[in-house]
């Protein structure tokens, strides 16, 4: 016993000496430790928080976090250590270090939120910054009373060092929702050289300004405000025939980099930086650290200060010299400013000498390649390495519900809706955008047809709840069927196959989700597109089937992983009863083992379409699933028996495209179509704050689906000259679509008594949309689905 108390004795003084001499050398460099912790996590942070648009890496990100949170925590722990301790006058340098930590208060240029909600809470970061920013001037007013040049050099750090602090708050501000309408209600966007730009070259520059030239739309979209422009039928006219008359890459790029651009407004100083007084303050930053260098130097002549405080106050001020040099040389490069010159910059000798002589292109391009300007190498063009940053990285996630189920076990429930991110492929990508741009074009065109205020009512209704109900009844013609087929004619499209899209989209993306899976497996077109390499684009069917398996992977990625990105209900229960029955089936009929050039996917479909389930086997959804992959298969062999018919009389009208002329298309054509609407109508009908929420994510396909439908829908001209939506918002989806870019004569709506017509002018009610899509696009009730009673 006598020993053990020994022992413990000398452990017990260790630890009493162990923790005098960790307060003591807290006490001594506390504030070394906090300055230069705060500084090195400014310096990460603007080297990386740009990844987050380029598609940063979950842990990317998580470390973006940390030290985001981080940067706040020790600045804020260090103004309160100094405003409690008492400085002697040796150490007065300490005193100057507190501006810094304003500075770093404010954060990097390019991150002032890292999620959207930090923007809806910028008030509370006023409260903050008063509190600060009151409680370092106390500090450098009652700490500083010796030296006239350092009490100077404090005041001049000091200016810095709030101005960019009150930057970040009014960042937060403007970003706010709230905020960015109010603003839009006073800015008048009608601007000649805006117009002009819409008219310049489509190189990598000139997409970046058109981009410029139509980013308050993308902000209109994202409030849901009314974009109002003078009515000029040539200007609105030119405006969109220059958009939409681009080759689908370009109009891509153009959406991409309006994407960017609204990730810069929401997500970092933007807002401030590119205005006058935000260039103001970078090209005198520099200059004021500078002079508080060399007042410092003045002050500890004869050496008053402490050594190592002055070696680190240098090494402070010129590291932050060298930052807000670098600071100034990014806004001057930066495309913000290359659309200022062009479009506001006065007198014009001036826009001459910087823009039309491209002196702003070479300061760009050098700046680029001294890395201050963010590019991706992988152009050769030498415009594009210098705007590739900002285009989307083309990530979407994929999940495929067989994939899962045939390699996770019932015991991997808790990691199996983990999916992955992909770079989407370019054929893939090619084919899904033409479609995208040719539905917007046909909508177009359906509107032309439209002579009255209630048809085009009427036709947004039908859009506002299209999640394929038209394309399946777009791809047959029962009349010419009968006539020149007798009675061998293949099902209507339309009434076979419409209670595939349920009542909700989240039901119909599960359901053709599973149906589309067995149909490519089934069918061998789904091996047989693996087998196609990318970029050959001699066989059209293996880009449309890779298409297919891309768009079906991806709307369950989102179903299942991103369900804020989708409208309706979040079905996670329906997903997890699913998998369940998937698994039950896979392991009750492992006894029919696979053959060795088919995989556990392939084998699992070939089970679902063999073996008969009913509703007491599985759900009915799943059920649902296997019928329409059924279906599916045996309109595909219909196909292929009517097409061997020699008699072209015969063949007219097997399957419509909708145009009214006979077409050869075939059900991979359909299937494309019918994900291609739900991918339109998730865009769409998506809460547009979940659009701004995953830009700091990267940004979703759907987003720039829904931009684009935005700038189709822009304009429907009034007697009134006013701009108006065609379908009031909610649903969101009828002005963004039924206006539809005619490019011929106004039509005249009458104007109401009013001096200004509102939104509530064709306002249909939400609840009633349902219904009259239900007659323009079926004409009769839906369905009842094939697995569900006979008594329902």
């Amino acid at each position: 016993m006598a020993g053990d108390a020994w022992v413990m004795d000398i452990i017990w003084h260790t630890s009493i000496i162990m923790g005098k001499w960790v307060i003591n050398f807290w006490r001594e460099w506390s504030m070394e430790l906090l300055l230069g912790a705060s500084f090195v996590v400014q310096l990460l942070l603007s080297l990386f928080a740009g990844y987050r648009w380029r598609g940063a890496s979950e842990a990317l990100r998580r470390f973006i976090w940390f030290f985001y949170i981080g940067a706040d925590y020790v600045a804020t722990t260090a103004l309160g250590n100094l405003s409690i301790s008492d400085s002697s006058s040796e150490r007065q340098l300490i005193t100057l270090w507190a501006p810094f930590f304003l500075l770093h208060l404010g954060g990097p240029d390019n991150i002032t939120a890292y999620e959207f909600e930090d923007n809806q809470l910028s008030m509370r970061s006023v409260l903050q910054l008063v509190v600060q920013i009151l409680g370092t001037v106390i500090i450098v007013y009652f700490s500083i009373t010796e030296s006239w040049d350092l009490i100077l050099a404090a005041w001049l750090i000091l200016f810095v060092c709030v101005t960019k602090y009150i930057e970040r708050t009014l960042a937060l501000q403007c970003a706010n929702l709230e905020n960015i309408r109010r603003s839009l209600k006073r800015k008048d966007h009608h601007d000649g050289r805006r117009r002009n730009l819409m008219r310049a070259a489509d190189d990598g520059t000139a997409l970046l300004m058109k981009a410029h030239s139509l980013f308050h739309i993308c902000k209109h979209a994202l409030v849901d405000s009314l974009v109002e422009e003078e009515l000029n039928k040539d200007e609105s006219d030119q405006t969109r025939r220059e958009l939409f008359d681009l080759e689908w890459s370009k109009q891509l790029e153009v959406m991409e980099m309006e994407l960017s651009l609204m990730y810069e407004f929401l997500y970092t100083k933007a807002s401030v930086i590119y205005t006058w007084h935000g260039y103001s303050i970078r090209a005198l930053s520099p200059l004021a650290v500078l002079g508080s260098l060399v007042l410092v130097e003045f002050s500890n002549q004869g050496g008053r200060h402490k050594q190592s405080d002055v070696a680190i106050t240098r090494v402070l001020l010129a590291a932050t010299f060298i930052l807000e040099t670098v600071s100034l040389l990014r806004a001057l490069g930066s495309s913000w400013t290359g659309f200022l010159t062009c479009t506001r910059l006065r007198p014009a000798w001036i826009h001459h000498r910087f823009f039309c002589n491209r002196q702003w292109h070479r300061l760009r391009r050098v700046l680029a390649s001294l890395g201050l300007i963010a590019n991706m190498k992988d152009s050769h063009n030498e415009e594009h390495q210098v705007n590739n940053h900002r285009r989307w990285a083309g990530n979407i996630g994929q999940l495929n519900l067989f994939h899962c189920c045939a390699t996770c076990g019932p015991e991997e429930q808790e990691s199996f809706w983990v999916g992955s991110e992909e770079k989407i492929k370019p054929d893939a990508k090619k084919v899904m955008y033409t479609k995208v741009q040719h539905k917007v074009a046909d909508f177009r065109g359906e509107l032309k047809l439209k002579k009255m205020e209630t048809d085009e009512v009427m036709l947004a209704a039908q859009l506002s709840t299209n999640r394929g109900q038209k394309t399946l009844k777009s791809y047959y013609k029962p009349d010419e069927l009968k006539r020149s087929l007798g009675k061998e004619f293949p099902p209507s499209l339309g009434d076979e196959l419409r209670w595939s899209l349920g009542n909700e989209l989240q039901v119909a993306i599960l359901i053709w989700h599973i149906g589309t899976d067995i149909f490519l497996n089934i069918s061998g077109k789904g091996k047989a597109s693996d087998q196609v390499a990318s970029g050959d684009s001699r066989d059209t069917e293996a880009q449309k089937v890779k298409a297919i398996r891309t768009l079906s992977n991806y709307m369950m990625y989102l179903m299942c992983e991103r369900p804020h990105m989708l409208p309706g209900l979040v079905t996670r229960q329906l997903l997890e009863l699913t998998r369940k029955d998937l698994v039950k089936v896979l392991n009750d009929h492992d006894a029919m083992k696979e053959s060795e050039t088919s995989s556990k996917h392939e084998h699992l479909a070939r089970i679902l379409y063999s073996k008969g389930f009913d509703r007491e086997q599985v759900n009915q959804y799943l059920g649902d699933g296997i019928h329409l992959g059924k279906k599916l298969i045996k309109i595909d062999k219909g196909k292929e028996k009517f097409l061997k018919v020699k008699d072209s009389e015969k063949r007219k009208g097997i399957i419509s495209d909708g145009t009214g002329g006979a077409s050869e298309k075939g059900i991979v054509e359909v299937i494309l179509d019918v994900w291609v609407d739900m991918l339109f109508y998730a865009s769409y009908r998506c809460n547009k704050d979940s659009h701004a929420k995953q830009l700091a994510y990267g940004g979703e396909l759907t987003t720039i689906v829904w931009l684009l439908a935005e700038h189709a829908g822009l304009f429907v001209s009034t007697a009134g000259k006013q701009a108006i939506p065609l379908l009031g918002r909610p649903p969101m989806a009828g002005e963004g679509l039924a206006s539809r870019l005619e490019l011929g004569a106004p039509r005249a709506i009458p104007a109401l008594p009013q001096r200004r017509r509102t939104q509530a002018s064709l306002r249909v009610s939400v609840a009633t949309l349902p219904h009259i899509a239900d007659t323009v696009v079926g004409g009769s009730p839906p369905l009842v689905s094939p697995s569900a009673p006979a008594a329902a």
